[in-house]
């Protein structure tokens, strides 16, 4: 039978159960809210896309750095950008399609097909003039957006398969990106920006006596160990400036 004390205990049973839900609802409001994350994007050429000869793209720097950074209870959404044969100024043309994915950083590495000759006799498929532009353009349009590049050299070719021409017999397979590489460190400088250098922290392993072809899958790309580098070297730049806008 229904009675006014079974009422009211149902009542104070019903109290105790909204109670509960609230309390939990308020938890996963405060856990929301204190979620840490942050947006990258990596724009690059197919070193940045990572996936060659064996490479999966759960080894790909990206997909390390997003490790790194969840290490630190700091959640990512993760955009790899990277594009096989892309030079900046390939880059350039689709940067409004990055600014889309409203990130808040974006790793820019270009200079490897930029500086290529593909056959004896030829140019460069870029100038240096025409990769400063461009790279510079590149910074411009995401600062304008309020977004945060952070600058990288890419590392230095090994023994490339496919540079056995001159002028590469002669002057081995870094003689032309090396002044790329030295136009991205001064666009860095000049602008203050967030800045990887990958390639001098491969020549400082060489000069240490290492072999980078340990790093390497083809002369070109890097392998999961020389992913791991790349994704370390960003997380120890990124990590300071995660931790002041989260």
């Amino acid at each position: 039978m229904f009675t006014l004390k079974t009422y009211l205990r149902n009542k104070s049973f019903l109290k105790l159960l909204l109670l509960f839900f609230l309390v939990i609802i308020n938890g996963c409001m405060d856990i929301k809210k204190n979620k840490k994350s942050v947006t990258i994007a990596c724009l690059g050429d197919s070193i940045t896309d990572g996936v060659c000869c064996g490479v999966s793209k759960y080894n790909t720097f990206p997909e390390k750095l997003s490790k790194l950074l969840n290490n630190k209870d700091i959640n990512s959404t993760m955009f790899n950008l990277g594009l096989p044969g892309e030079k900046s100024d390939f880059a350039l043309n689709r940067i409004n399609e990055v600014i889309n994915l409203n990130p808040d950083f974006v790793t820019i590495m270009y200079g490897t097909n930029d500086a290529w000759i593909f056959s004896e006799g030829e140019d460069t498929q870029l100038s240096t003039f025409e990769y400063e532009q461009n790279i510079r353009a590149i910074i411009k349009k995401l600062q304008n957006k309020g977004i945060q590049p952070i600058l990288m050299t890419p590392p230095p070719l090994g023994h490339f398969f496919d540079y056995d021409y001159e002028p590469y017999l002669s002057n081995g397979p870094n003689f032309l990106l090396q002044n790329y590489v030295e136009v991205c460190q001064k666009i860095a400088l000049e602008e203050k920006l967030l800045f990887v250098d990958n390639y001098s922290i491969w020549q400082n392993i060489i000069e240490k006596g290492q072999n980078i072809e340990k790093l390497l899958v083809d002369g070109c790309h890097p392998n999961s160990k020389g992913q791991a580098m790349i994704a370390q070297a960003i997380f120890k730049i990124i990590l300071p400036e995660i931790k002041e806008i989260i």
